[in-house]
């Protein structure tokens, strides 16, 4: 409802106004009343009307007056002045304080309800125009952030920039990379359930961490449902790092979201911004296996540091492992890892970092399995985590766990060829049964626990066709039987296997017998 004011010196004036209308029918209410204009300003902060309805000759402070101090202070009220003195000086001063109307005394309630629906129309138009602004603005705004992000996804991915384009997009998009931090904040499933929830978890999160870094200027850079990038802009300090834990206090302890937080190095410069999103994986990689009292954040200023060498040596001996696995070479991944643990032992390189080097292991054997068995089968056999309690066990006992879980990842993927043949198996008698339904290779893979991919694979391995094509040579096959031993028309028959679409029914027929469907009945001896 539109809110009125009327304002005169004269009680029964302001009663008279208030009944002579039906303000209801004009989508109004009186909302206050007034003996002058110092009165009505007194009122106007807590009534907030919309329309003053106010008298010009007044005590005090006259509607004039009034109308000046509306037009100075509260813009959008809109003012309709009555006279019962026509002047050419008061219509002057109206026009000048924005006044909708100046309607004369005395009046009817045509003139007024006129004015009032004039009033009305101002108010319309205003709000929408601040509608359209904000709109406007909101767009803007989002432009604005998709341009950061993408811009920002750049530099992080190091795709090929000029420094003269880079220096005057930094510009544009108002964006200062003088010193920073980065955070990456990643949500932690507690269990594979949890991952159904992850997206709406992350958005709550990230509403937690962005008041905790209000005091700071910030980008953010989104990445997938459980994963964000956070770049502050700030000088060399401890307080990110504080605010880091407070922040995960709150989502621990009152929200119940479980994540890791790593924070890089101080970097300064648009070159250094790749660099500093691989320190603070690095930390947030470390914080997940090192649940301690430091609230799963890990500053990489504060990782345990290993000489270059031995790193390199790791990682060359990890390289192997998946050349080992694609020769089939069973013999080799024992060789392979203990040779790698031979060398940590002789180098005394730190537990923490022998479990780290378990870690990656057993993050390789993982994906080998989903790539060939996908993710039901890692539920199913309860592979999907290393356990903790790893991490207090002596070197060799560390070694004999990953020998025997990547000897195991190797038999499930590489060696078994029995589990083959029931698969292909499997898969055969449910198309033999299922032919007219419409399955697709994602939902024959789930009947097997397999990925599609590998499924797709295997089965052309096995078979000789790819899976598309063993399904539609098994609906013509039945094709022929129906045209033979029935009187069904063809789309019918279509129908039947499974072929919505007579003419495509009819191309992928001819193109597997070299005849029409009714040629091949026509035809006694088939073809």
């Amino acid at each position: 409802m539109i809110k009125i004011m009327i304002v005169d010196n004269e009680e029964a004036i302001r009663r008279g106004l208030a009944n002579a209308i039906d303000w209801a029918a004009l989508g109004c209410e009186i909302a206050a009343q007034a003996e002058d204009g110092i009165d009505a300003l007194e009122q106007i902060p807590v009534v907030t009307p919309d329309i003053v309805i106010s008298d010009i000759r007044m005590p005090g402070m006259n509607g004039l007056e009034l109308a000046k101090m509306l037009y100075e202070k509260y813009p959008s009220i809109k003012v309709i002045l009555l006279t019962g003195f026509p002047d050419f000086e008061y219509a002057q001063k109206a026009i000048e304080y924005s006044v909708v109307e100046f309607v004369l005394k005395p009046m009817n309630i045509e003139d007024l309800t006129r004015a009032i629906e004039k009033a009305k129309l101002l108010i319309e138009q205003s709000q929408s125009s601040e509608e359209l602004m904000k709109h406007i603005e909101s767009k803007v705004e989002e432009n604005l952030s998709l341009q950061r992000n993408l811009f920002l996804n750049n530099l992080v991915n190091h795709i090929a920039m000029s420094d003269s384009y880079i220096e005057e997009h930094l510009k544009k998009l108002d964006l200062d990379l003088k010193e920073y931090y980065v955070i990456r904040f990643e949500i932690t499933p507690e269990n594979f359930t949890d991952a159904v929830n992850m997206p709406m978890q992350l958005i709550r999160a990230q509403e937690v961490l962005c008041e905790t870094l209000a005091g700071f200027r910030y980008y953010q850079i989104p990445k997938g449902e459980r994963k964000c990038y956070y770049i502050v802009c700030a000088p060399q300090t401890d307080e990110l790092y504080k605010l880091c834990i407070r922040a995960n206090d709150i989502l621990t302890t009152e929200l119940h979201i479980f994540g890791t937080i790593g924070l890089s190095g101080h970097h300064s410069g648009y070159l250094q911004v790749a660099a500093a999103i691989h320190e603070s994986d690095q930390a947030a990689q470390f914080a997940t296996h090192e649940k301690t009292h430091n609230h799963n954040i890990v500053s990489f200023e504060k990782l345990p540091k290993i000489a270059d060498d031995i790193i390199e040596q790791m990682i060359s001996d990890l390289n192997y492992l998946p050349i080992i696995f694609e020769n089939k070479n069973r013999d080799g991944i024992v060789n392979i890892i203990s040779g790698m643990f031979e060398y940590v032992k002789a180098e005394h390189v730190p537990n923490h970092e022998v479990y780290n080097l378990c870690l990656h292991i057993h993050h390789f054997c993982i994906s080998q399995l989903l790539r060939n068995h996908g993710i039901r089968w890692v539920v199913q056999e309860n592979l999907s985590e290393i356990p903790i309690s790893l991490k207090q066990d002596t070197i060799e006992q560390m070694e004999t766990y990953i020998i025997d879980f990547t000897l195991k990842i190797y038999d499930f993927t590489v060696a078994d060829n029995t589990v083959d043949e029931d698969i292909i198996k499997v898969i055969k008698s449910h198309i033999e049964t299922h032919y007219m339904e419409n399955w697709s290779l994602e939902q024959l893979s789930e009947l097997v626990y397999l990925s599609p991919g590998y499924l797709s694979k295997l089965f052309k391995r096995k078979t000789g066709v790819n899976l598309a094509a063993y399904m539609q040579e098994k609906r013509v096959e039945v094709a022929k039987v129906l045209l033979r031993t029935t009187e069904l028309k063809v789309h019918e028959i279509a129908e039947k296997v499974g072929i919505g679409d007579p003419v495509y029914f009819a191309r992928i027929f001819k193109k597997a017998t070299g005849v029409k469907p009714k040629e091949w009945r026509g035809n006694s001896t088939g073809s």
